[in-house]
């Protein structure tokens, strides 16, 4: 059933921007080339009923713990980020971005201002990601160091990486 929404949206989208009938894969996924650099993949969850949009950020630059502290305290803020998260890929230094939504509550106008949204934030993230091991001060971590040794986290409210 909610597969059939997702079809409708993005086919809605897809008339929209002038692809005519953008529809997602069997398995629910589409992807949406923004530019060269950004890539917005759009998956549904059937386990979960809901509609995933998913974009890499960046790889981590150097004073990775400086963008860990930064992304965890992000992560805690709703506001700035819609609702979604950011996460490191276990296996590469990849920092991808991520929203989820129940999709039966996406109409459409809802859909594109989620996509609007989504799409917003990860493009001032790709700007400010390579910034962030600067930007919260230098504590002499690089990518030598033993991500055993990050130690307490201090005042992150919850960590959803």
């Amino acid at each position: 059933m909610s597969i059939s929404i997702l079809k409708g949206l993005l086919s809605a989208f897809g008339k929209q921007i002038g692809l005519g009938n953008l529809e997602p894969d069997s398995d629910g996924y589409c992807c949406l080339a923004v530019d060269e650099k950004l890539i917005v993949h759009v998956k549904y969850d059937a386990d979960k009923e809901s509609l995933i949009f998913l974009s890499k950020i960046g790889e981590m630059p150097a004073g990775y713990l400086n963008v860990y502290k930064k992304l965890l305290v992000v992560n805690g803020n709703s506001e700035e980020t819609y609702n979604g998260v950011f996460a490191k890929a276990v296996d590469s230094n990849e920092i991808t971005f991520a929203v989820q939504n129940p999709i039966d509550k996406l109409d459409y106008p809802r859909f594109e201002d989620t996509l609007k949204n989504f799409i917003n934030t990860v493009e001032k993230w790709m700007q400010q990601l390579p910034e962030l091991g600067r930007d919260f001060g230098d504590e002499d971590m690089d990518e030598s160091s033993n991500e055993s040794d990050l130690g307490d986290v201090g005042e992150m409210p919850f960590m959803r990486v």
